[in-house]
């Protein structure tokens, strides 16, 4: 843990068996992709194939609604940014998403790579024994979260799942 981090109540009392409460989608369910609304898709598009390596799989309009799409990709991890009329710059911090997290080799290089490109850094890397690993906050060109990791032990990586 952390120095002055405090487990939640819930994490001490309360074990749950994933047999008694399985998903109701079913056990091969995961992640397909996160969306994200931005006020300027080509500024989204720009600063995660730029800064973060992303690769461009797919974009689209709907002219009728005047919305457009774009699917990026860094290795299995989709992102999907979606603008439309009258979006603003979201009110960080707030409410709704937080940050999305994206696992690489090794936090403090990467951190580093980033920082060569421009990128803000929330919180330099250091490292989380909780989780046996290092992790690091960086921001996007709207100020949207995006958490570094890099797991020391690989079966601590396979065998921890993430919110």
């Amino acid at each position: 843990m952390l120095k002055d981090e405090v487990p939640a109540p819930s994490a001490q009392t309360r074990t749950v068996n994933t047999n008694d409460h399985p998903s109701p989608a079913g056990p091969s369910c995961r992640f397909d992709h996160v969306g994200m609304m931005v006020p300027d898709i080509d500024k989204g598009v720009d600063w995660y194939v730029d800064h973060l390596g992303f690769t461009i799989q797919d974009r689209w309009s709907n002219p009728d609604v005047q919305m457009e799409w774009a699917h990026l990709k860094l290795g299995d991890f989709t992102l999907e940014l979606v603008t439309r009329p009258g979006l603003d710059v979201p009110d960080q911090g707030r409410s709704g998403y937080h940050h999305l997290a994206i696992t690489v080799s090794d936090c403090a290089t990467t951190v580093a790579a980033l920082v060569a490109r421009g990128v803000t850094v929330m919180t330099q890397p250091s490292y989380f024994d909780r989780h046996d690993m290092d992790w690091s906050f960086i921001q996007d060109f709207l100020g949207n979260v995006i958490e570094i990791i890099s797991y020391r032990n690989p079966e601590i990586e396979a065998s921890t799942q993430r919110a």
